[in-house]
């Protein structure tokens, strides 16, 4: 539970090619496997940091973690592309519980040729005390034109809303490039199964399901999503993609 003034203890595991240089060094070959790591964080951070940071990190992976009650990010690939060019490649998110994390449970930035698969996502949001905002399930965002962003591959996880610590969490799954830089790609979504509420008529733990903005050549094929507060899909300035054999129920 140490604070810093307003800046809280986050971070539990951190590559060490990363922590120098404003996140544009490099790392690689790490696993991190079959760690429960249990929040006891009070103060939020704004969703800066990560539980688990990897980095611009080659050939590394985070499975078989059991996140429970963080204060910030849950587990994050890529840094800075700036400088370097440095970025997270060959990348792996398999078989992660995530619970209770107060800001995006997985995220990408700056990363290629990424796997997402049979992750569990749940009740988002920090519940003692309550804080979070704009969670995303897996939020996939560059922070500049020189960050990667391609052959990232989201199939076959399970997104449960259900007594999310806020109204209006947010959205299952982040898609962006807001950026117009040359390092873009393909970006697939694919076999998901996305949970706002079950038999609870009152609350909408979730805003929109996908939200997705910049993407070019995506293909958001096959999901299914179950309620929603507001869209289904809600989509900006996206080229030449394909959205095609979702089933959505009671969305909207």
């Amino acid at each position: 539970t140490y604070t810093n003034g307003a800046l809280p203890s986050i971070e539990v595991f951190q590559a060490l090619g990363d922590s120098v240089e404003s996140h544009t060094g490099s790392a690689r070959d790490i696993a991190v496997i079959g760690f429960h790591i249990k929040g006891r964080q009070k103060v939020y951070d704004g969703g800066v940091r990560s539980t688990i940071l990897l980095g611009n990190c080659q050939r590394c992976t985070a499975q078989n973690n059991y996140l429970e009650d963080t204060g910030s990010i849950g587990i994050t690939f890529g840094g800075s592309a700036l400088e370097k060019d440095n970025y997270a490649n060959q990348g792996l998110f398999w078989h992660n519980v995530t619970s209770g994390v107060a800001a995006a449970n997985m995220a990408a930035i700056n990363s290629e040729n990424l796997l997402v698969i049979e992750n569990y996502v749940r009740g988002p949001g920090h519940r003692n005390p309550r804080f979070g905002g704009g969670v995303c399930g897996f939020d996939l965002e560059t922070n500049s034109p020189a960050d990667h962003s391609k052959n990232i591959g989201v199939y076959n996880n399970l997104f449960d809303y259900e007594h999310a610590a806020f109204e209006a969490a947010g959205s299952a799954l982040c898609l962006q490039n807001p950026y117009k830089g040359p390092n873009l790609g393909k970006v697939v979504a694919a076999n998901n199964i996305i949970i706002e509420g079950r038999e609870d008529r009152i609350h909408r733990y979730m805003r929109n399901e996908i939200f997705l903005v910049g993407l070019k050549k995506c293909e958001i094929v096959n999901n299914y999503i179950f309620r929603t507060g507001q869209n289904a899909i809600q989509a900006y300035a996206i080229d030449g993609c394909l959205i095609q054999d979702n089933d959505f129920e009671s969305t909207g």
